[in-house]
């Protein structure tokens, strides 16, 4: 590997020349953001380190790496810097899809096609994966070939080039209004969720938000209750585990709400239901997740999957509209802005960092409202005879 310092409009820049596989060479040229005056030295260091960064590299590049091979290390590089529930679903992505499609066929990283790329996404479409799942295994592979390119494993990220399915809308039910609320609590009344779902209607808290709530974080003498934490549902090794993560999704999501009488007195309530399966179900009864608000008559933490689908079979069970639990989220921010209070309060209420991402994404308009703003435009116009 060599190099040298070339000089354009009075920055140095470094130019190393790079041997292709085919036996020429082609030249890379990087500033160094340095003005000539006085940095010959200096731009000659950041040279010594620019070959010898690429020289590691490519001794560090095993021999014959496969495309599968380079996504789960790219994945598994990912494990510190992502979420919990975004690195499962980057191991399931690559486990279940990529990885088996591309070995297959035995592609090497080196060898990989903006047309191979295309071929996989048409045979996932084919196999039922929505447009919008696909677009998902693009953006990682799409990440993932760009650290190669960094590195120089390759040279140029072909996923910029493959054409992508174009996005879709997604097709999502409207919230619950008031009546369907009411209704939806009612139906609840007797169901060891009930307490799950009125905090969700109530507090509009994600599912992983209301899982990870523990006793501590409730104050129900001065009616406080934090969210700091958070229970995830992930997997590993192939099997699906709730994580517990002292963090929120974001620096947004951590707040405070005062409690009325009423809520501390449902919390209470809570309280009172758990002691007397405690005392009922006697050495039967876990204490291990006794921290924790939200527990099965047997003092088990209630599972993010139990919680989504118990909802929907309850929702059925009673023929109500089905919505997913998610969209008691939805339907909170809606009714607090039928209700009249401001968006920015609402961004608040729902722990949101950006305030028009509240406005973009939970605020609907049903047709109660809209029957009740056509109404009230009304008052401008003059009597008609």
């Amino acid at each position: 590997m060599t190099g040298s310092l070339q000089v354009k409009n009075g920055i140095y820049y470094t130019v190393l020349n790079i041997k292709e596989k085919n036996g020429k060479y082609k030249k890379k040229w990087q500033t160094t953001g340095l003005p000539v005056k006085g940095n010959k030295r200096k731009a000659e260091e950041i040279l010594r380190q620019r070959i010898a960064e690429y020289e590691t590299n490519m001794l560090q590049m095993p021999k014959n790496l496969t495309f599968a091979e380079w996504m789960r290390i790219t994945v598994e590089d990912k494990k510190r810097t992502v979420a919990p529930t975004t690195y499962s679903g980057y191991c399931d992505m690559v486990r279940l899809h990529i990885a088996p499609y591309f070995e297959e066929r035995d592609v090497l990283l080196t060898d990989l096609t903006a047309g191979a790329l295309e071929a996989y996404y048409l045979q996932k479409l084919e196999d039922g994966l929505s447009p919008n799942t696909i677009l998902k295994h693009h953006a990682l592979i799409h990440t993932a070939l760009k650290k190669a390119l960094k590195l120089e494993y390759v040279q140029k990220n072909v996923a910029e080039l493959a054409d992508k399915p174009k996005k879709v809308k997604k097709d999502i039910p409207a919230p619950y209004n008031e009546a369907e609320l009411i209704q939806l609590l009612h139906v609840f009344q007797e169901d060891v969720l009930f307490y799950v779902v009125c905090v969700a209607v109530i507090f509009g808290l994600r599912r992983s938000e209301i899982l990870g709530l523990r006793w501590d974080r409730i104050d129900l003498v001065n009616g406080i209750m934090r969210i700091d934490t958070t229970a995830l549902r992930c997997t590993e090794d192939g099997k699906v585990v709730t994580q517990i993560c002292d963090t929120t999704k974001t620096e947004s999501s951590y707040r405070e709400f005062q409690l009325t009488e009423k809520e501390i007195l449902l919390f209470q309530e809570l309280k009172e239901r758990q002691e007397e399966y405690r005392r009922f179900f006697k050495k039967d009864y876990s204490e291990k997740d006794a921290d924790y608000v939200f527990l099965d008559e047997k003092g088990i933490l209630l599972q993010p999957d139990f919680v989504t689908h118990h909802f929907k079979n309850v929702l059925r069970k009673n023929n109500l509209r089905e919505i997913r639990f998610h969209d008691l989220r939805h339907s909170c921010a809606t009714f607090l802005l039928y209700s009249d209070f401001h968006l920015k309060d609402i961004q608040e209420w729902l722990g949101h960092a950006q305030y028009q991402f509240t406005a973009d994404t939970y605020i609907h308009a049903d047709n109660s409202m809209k029957r009740k703003m056509a109404e009230r435009m009304d008052k401008l116009l003059p009597d008609v005879s």
